[in-house]
């Protein structure tokens, strides 16, 4: 049920799994459980209830003296962490989740978490250590036949610093690959999410018609799952590849959907994309309204990859404006250095043309 998004139900179930396990003295079992029900609550958006209960599996576990289950414990609480916005803490659970497993010998939920330590990675600006993570994770995955795991590795984790980093091929292909496992695989809500990174390469590699087609497809599919997990992400890409109005009319529902809350995911993804909208369209204004939105949602932890980013998208708004000066072309400078020392070359490109305009 978990695999086929049949969530509600699956909670259902765990309900009546724990009465009888806490009935029976069944502590092993009562461990399984509250690391089930927070594996469910991460995409449904309940942030508390996955903590808490990644929490109560972790406690279990040490009792118990039982290090798999404290491994997959700490994967839970790496998840709950990212889902509330802390990735740097997100990373340090995923990190001792995957120390521990080489440790005890446990490989296949090794392989597991290489993929999510390596997703907060990009997040931390690491992205040679990111890509290294997730594409050990996606190889030794394939050859396990852990179809789950391959796809996760491929299209949730390792697309995004290989399109950070400008290889927009590799990144196509890994979407590819993890887009048809999870077509095969039946995971819905996977499939929006892919097809919107997808929308973005194709964007970047020069294909505006086949960007927009599958932008519309991702919101076509989110909507069928009702834009719980996906919504705002694949609503801010459509905004990055359409046309002005389509673009606006695609960020006010984002907006508004950004209220319900969610995973995390989509408040970073869809305000870095509303940035890179309104700085296609001139609105100067808006680029630093979504910018100090972007801080906002990254007050619980500092998201390195997003700081950089508004940091970028101001200082082009600045530019777009006309202003000028020794200060601006420092500040451009310094961006465009640390994105070259990073191996960040898109950002590094409309960097170094911003400079040019300021001389």
């Amino acid at each position: 049920m978990r695999i086929v998004d049949r969530l509600e139900k699956a909670l259902r179930l765990l309900d009546r799994a724990e009465a009888t396990a806490r009935d029976g003295g069944l502590d092993q079992e009562r461990i399984r459980i509250h690391y089930l029900r927070g594996n469910l609550y991460f995409p449904l958006g309940n942030i508390d209830g996955c903590l808490a209960e990644h929490g109560k599996a972790a406690e279990l576990a040490q009792k118990a003296g039982s290090a798999e289950d404290e491994a997959r414990a700490l994967s839970g609480l790496g998840d709950g962490n990212f889902l509330g916005g802390r990735l740097r803490s997100a990373e340090s659970y995923y990190d001792r989740c995957v120390g521990l497993c080489r440790d005890k010998g446990y490989a296949e939920f090794e392989i597991t978490n290489l993929p999510l330590r390596g997703h907060m990675r990009f997040y931390l600006n690491a992205f040679g250590e990111s890509v290294a993570d997730c594409s050990q994770a996606a190889e030794r995955a394939a050859e396990a036949g852990m179809k789950r795991v391959e796809m996760v590795a491929n299209g949730s984790c390792l697309a995004k610093p290989l399109m950070e980093l400008g290889r927009w091929r590799e990144a196509g292909e890994s979407l590819e690959a993890g887009l048809a496992i999870a077509r095969d695989l039946g995971a819905q809500r996977y499939i929006p999410m892919y097809l919107c990174f997808l929308a973005k390469v194709r964007f970047a590699t020069g294909d505006r018609k086949a960007a927009l087609e599958m932008a519309r497809e991702a919101v076509s599919e989110s909507r069928s799952d009702g834009m719980v997990y996906t919504g705002p992400m694949v609503l801010g890409s459509l905004a990055a590849v359409a046309d002005e109005i389509a673009a606006r009319d695609s960020l006010d529902e984002g907006i508004r959907l950004l209220e319900k809350r969610g995973p995390f995911h989509n408040p970073i993804w869809f305000l870095h994309d509303a940035m890179s909208a309104m700085l296609r369209f001139g609105d100067w204004d808006a680029v630093d309204g979504f910018a100090a939105r972007l801080t906002e949602e990254c007050s619980a932890e500092p998201v390195p990859w997003a700081d950089f980013h508004v940091a970028r998208c101001r200082a082009l708004a600045e530019v777009g404006r006309g202003s000028r000066g020794v200060g601006l072309a420092a500040g451009l400078q310094a961006l465009k250095d640390e994105a070259d020392a990073r191996g960040q070359e898109p950002a590094a490109a409309n960097l170094a043309e911003a400079l040019e305009s300021t001389k």
